[in-house]
């Protein structure tokens, strides 16, 4: 990325809140972690930081956690972009707006569903949704064991 432009690029280790193999703990972490990245966002205003300038992304529970970002800066400090990556489907799925990613969670939000239906989510839930191959699992070239490595980050 950095070979496109200068950019700050900001990696968050939620390791101690998404311990494995507990999915359904790292599912409810979600709502956590996205509080303290946008108490983060914040504190980056404070010091000078464009908000216009961000771009959020994230992948599976990373997604999620992009979303709930963007519900707690609300509308006054709102994300100008959020790009999720397979949002992850489990406990999320029939939640509504408010329990999940969702495009009023920033001005823009675009998704790449490659696993719609067992891992990721299966309809669109952004302003741009991208379906590559239907979006279903398997995608092409890959095979069972490798479901898990996501293919929608090689989209991105």
């Amino acid at each position: 990325m950095l070979e496109r432009g200068d950019f700050n690029i900001i990696l968050v280790d939620w390791s101690g809140l998404s311990a494995f193999p507990w999915y359904t703990n790292a599912a409810t972490n979600t709502h956590i972690v996205g509080h303290f990245i946008a108490a983060f966002i914040r504190f980056l205003q404070s010091k000078g930081f464009p908000l216009h300038k961000m771009h959020v992304i994230g992948f599976s529970l990373g997604a999620e956690i992009a979303g709930f970002t963007g519900k707690a800066l609300g509308t006054v400090d709102k994300l100008p972009r959020i790009t999720g990556l397979d949002p992850a489907f489990p406990l999320y799925g029939f939640t509504g707006g408010e329990g999940h990613l969702s495009k009023e969670d920033a001005d823009f939000v675009d998704v790449i569903h490659t696993d719609g239906g067992i891992l990721g989510f299966p309809v669109p839930i952004g302003h741009a949704d991208f379906f590559p191959n239907g979006g279903f699992p398997v995608q092409p070239g890959c095979h069972i064991r490798q479901l898990l490595r996501k293919n929608s980050i090689e989209h991105f």
